[in-house]
Parts: structure tokens; C-alpha cells; sequence
């Protein structure tokens, strides 16, 4: 695909969104949808879904280039009680201040699948019961920013083999196992975070884990605020370090 192509339909959909209304999921029945996942199937590539307030108890798979975002920030909950991630992202898409909680088993809060670097979440509030808040699997990057990220049995955020990430200005803290976990062979970029109290490791950096690891604030992590393994070559520089 040429860059002229590719800019004509980046063009083409920032024009889609600017001509089309938003999708309202409102629980109350005042907007177009009552459920998240409705809406989300119904939309296409350049919508904007926006999210009254509400605690919606369902699972949301995005497959569509889309804006998924709450009316008021912080006032937008999706949650999960049933066996599944409360989001996948298989598709560029971009989630705003969202509240999203995991209270399953065995799952994700939000798992990330696609293989782009457009994809961002920004300014919500991440946590789970039992698995990590966000895994990135192989290959995709995204764009994770201003977010808290908390409180997970597991990890903040899991980076799995071969996997990256722009990891930027996140307050990410109290989750159990390490509040970032770098697999082998993943390459985040981790800048301007803050990372805490975690029960064990702030940063665990994986035997061949690599990434950069630059102007965080780094504190009160209880077994260490960076666990390097032997093999992994981690990029550490310009961070601030409390006991």
C-alpha cells in the first residue's frame, strides 16, 4: 500500500467522523443504544461512541476503527463478571476515560491484539481482580497515556513476546506480581510514569527482555523497583528511585 494511499484513507475516515453524529450508549434508553457492545457492533470505521454514565456489565470486542469514549470522565463503567476480557481490541480504535474493571477469572481488563501503532488508550482507569489490567501481545504498539492503572493480582501491564508499547505518563501501582512485566523479546518504550506499590517488583524485565525505561518515578515496590534478569538487555536512564 503506497503512503499516498495510505494518507487518502486516513483522510477519508477523519472525514467520516467529522460528517457522522455520535453513537450515545445511554442505560436510561436517551440515546441510540442501551449497551455498549450494541453499539460497538452497529458502528463503523470513523464513529464515535460515546458512553453516558453507568456501570455496564458486559464484554467488548472492538473489530472497527472507532472512538470508544465516556460523556463525562470517570462516569462510564464497563465491567465483567462473566468468563471473558471486558475488552479486546483487534482493531485500531482509541478508548478515552473510560472506567473499565475485570472481575473474572482467568482474564484480561483489556487485552490488545492488533498489530498497529495507532491504537491509544488514554486518561482511563484500569484495574482487576485477577488478571493483568492490559496485555500487548506480539507485535502491536500501542499508545498507552495518562491512564491509572491498578490493583491487578497479576501485572499493570504485560508485554508479551515481541511485543512494544508507548507506555507514557500512566500512574501505574498495586498490582500484585509487578506493575510492568516485559516477556523475551518485548520492546516497550516507557517514559514519565509512575510506577508503585507493587507487592513485589515495580518493572520486571524478563531473561532477553529489552525496552527503554526513561524519566519514571519509581517507588515503594516491595521485593525491588527493577528486576532485571540475567540475558535482558533493558535501556535504564534519568529515572528517579525511592526505597
Amino acid at each position: 500500500v503506497s503512503t499516498q494511499s495510505t494518507w487518502g484513507q486516513q483522510q477519508s475516515q477523519l472525514k467520516k467522523l467529522f460528517q457522522r453524529s455520535p453513537i450515545i450508549v445511554d442505560q436510561s434508553g436517551k440515546g441510540t443504544f442501551t449497551s455498549v457492545a450494541e453499539a460497538v457492533s452497529s458502528a463503523e470505521d470513523g464513529d464515535r461512541i460515546i458512553v453516558n454514565a453507568g456501570v455496564y456489565r458486559e464484554s467488548i470486542v472492538i473489530n472497527k476503527n472507532i472512538t470508544l469514549q465516556s460523556g463525562i470522565e470517570g462516569q462510564a463503567c464497563i465491567e465483567n463478571g462473566s468468563e471473558s476480557n471486558v475488552v479486546v481490541i483487534r482493531s485500531t480504535c482509541r478508548l478515552v476515560g473510560l472506567n473499565l474493571h475485570q472481575r473474572s477469572k482467568n482474564f484480561f481488563c483489556v487485552r490488545i491484539i492488533v498489530n498497529d501503532e495507532a491504537t491509544i488508550i488514554e486518561r482511563c482507569d484500569i484495574v482487576s481482580d485477577h488478571f493483568s489490567c492490559i496485555q500487548i501481545d506480539s507485535g502491536c504498539n500501542p499508545l498507552i497515556r495518562n491512564n491509572k492503572i491498578h490493583d491487578s493480582k497479576q501485572c499493570g501491564i504485560l508485554i508479551k513476546k515481541n511485543g512494544r508499547g508507548r507506555i507514557e505518563n500512566n500512574d501505574i501501582h498495586s498490582n500484585s506480581l509487578s506493575n510492568i512485566y516485559v516477556d523475551a523479546n518485548a520492546n516497550p518504550l516507557v517514559t514519565s510514569n509512575k510506577i508503585h506499590n507493587s507487592t513485589q517488583h515495580g518493572i520486571w524485565v524478563k531473561q532477553y527482555g529489552i525496552g527503554l525505561f526513561e524519566n519514571n518515578t519509581i517507588y515503594n515496590n516491595t521485593m525491588s523497583n527493577i528486576k532485571i534478569e540475567e540475558g535482558a538487555v533493558p535501556v535504564i536512564k534519568n529515572n528517579y528511585f525511592e526505597a
